[in-house]
């Protein structure tokens, strides 16, 4: 079976004011793509309420370090409440949603991803050894890249919705 260690567990990110979702969601694609990261899109949907418009989006991406070893960074962005509204930035009218984010990072190291280690009690045993001594240092070395990329992400994206704080 496969082993996942969860390095950073619902991590959240709130912000209320005015941003630009799509702009946000195109940092967070950006983000994953120049880090090398495979992006998987588990869903994307959109409802409108009276109170405004709701959207969720929830990326699982990977990333292999070794046929051993992938990471996985879960970021669920959930929009609420979003109205349009006209803000006026040098001299420029653009449109610009006001409302609420809140977005969720979840960090996970998966150790023997393909599952080989686990047909039978002697592998089980013999891969739990290896994990303890042999692979400790290359095990450990991708929970620091796993747990640095999603605090680098995290950091992006409040250096993002900081850029609207003060429109």
């Amino acid at each position: 079976m496969v082993q996942r260690n969860i390095l950073i567990d619902g991590q959240v990110i709130k912000y209320d004011g005015i941003m630009d979702a799509k702009k946000l969601c195109s940092v967070v694609y950006h983000w994953f793509k120049e880090h090398h990261y495979n992006l998987v899109e588990k869903w994307n949907f959109e409802q409108t309420f009276e109170e405004g418009k709701q959207m969720e989006v929830k990326l699982m991406p990977f990333k292999r370090y070794d046929d051993y070893t992938k990471s996985e960074i879960k970021a669920t962005m959930v929009f609420s409440k979003l109205k349009e509204v006209e803000v006026e930035l040098n001299g420029v009218k653009r449109k610009l949603w006001k409302g609420t984010v809140t977005i969720s990072f979840t960090a996970t190291l998966i150790t023997d991803a393909h599952n080989r280690w686990n047909e039978k009690p002697f592998m089980f045993f013999f891969r739990v050894l290896m994990d303890k001594f042999i692979l400790k240092g290359p095990v450990g070395q991708a929970e620091d890249h796993c747990k640095a990329d999603c605090e680098r992400l995290m950091d992006e994206v409040k250096s993002f919705l900081n850029l609207y704080r003060f429109t």
